[in-house]
């Protein structure tokens, strides 16, 4: 089974972490996964800071270790416009700067992505759409729709 966490306060046996506690997980977990383990340090302001500030991020953890992070923003129309061309980046007044749902990273680097995802929609978007990347059979990048849980069920 893994617990999950949300945000700075958390939740279940180990309720409050401090920032520095959660970026450390999360850097952690970038060192383990391949795709991110080239990312340099001032990338972390960018990608993991904001997220942690403004508690849109989810950190599912395993029995010994943090097993995976996942970081979601609420979007405007022309920062929805840039994910859906491709772009990946966002300015720490993006993540927060309108009411469209984006998982922003999954970064699972012991797997379970379907499950996060999964998680996500039931926990985090329970009663709305949200959108993210997904890496085709193919390689090529396209944006994912996904219901809410309710229209899911149907």
């Amino acid at each position: 089974m893994v617990d999950t966490q949300t945000g700075v306060t958390g939740s279940g046996p180990e309720a409050k972490k401090t920032v520095s506690q959660v970026m450390g997980e999360m850097v952690w977990l970038l060192t383990q996964s391949p795709i991110h383990k080239q990312l340099f340090i001032g990338d972390l302001e960018w990608f993991i800071m904001p997220p942690i500030l403004l508690e849109q991020f989810r950190i599912f953890h395993g029995p010994q270790h943090p097993v995976a992070f996942a970081l979601w923003a609420r979007v405007s129309e022309d920062t929805e416009n840039r994910l859906k061309s491709g772009g990946y980046k966002l300015r720490p007044d993006e993540w927060k700067g309108g009411d469209r749902a984006w998982i922003i990273e999954v970064v699972a680097p012991f797997g379970g992505h379907d499950e996060i995802l999964e998680d996500m929609a039931k926990n985090i978007f329970p009663n709305e759409t949200f959108k993210y990347h997904h890496v085709n059979d193919a390689g090529q990048r396209e944006v994912v729709e996904r219901a809410p849980v309710s229209e899911n069920t149907h």
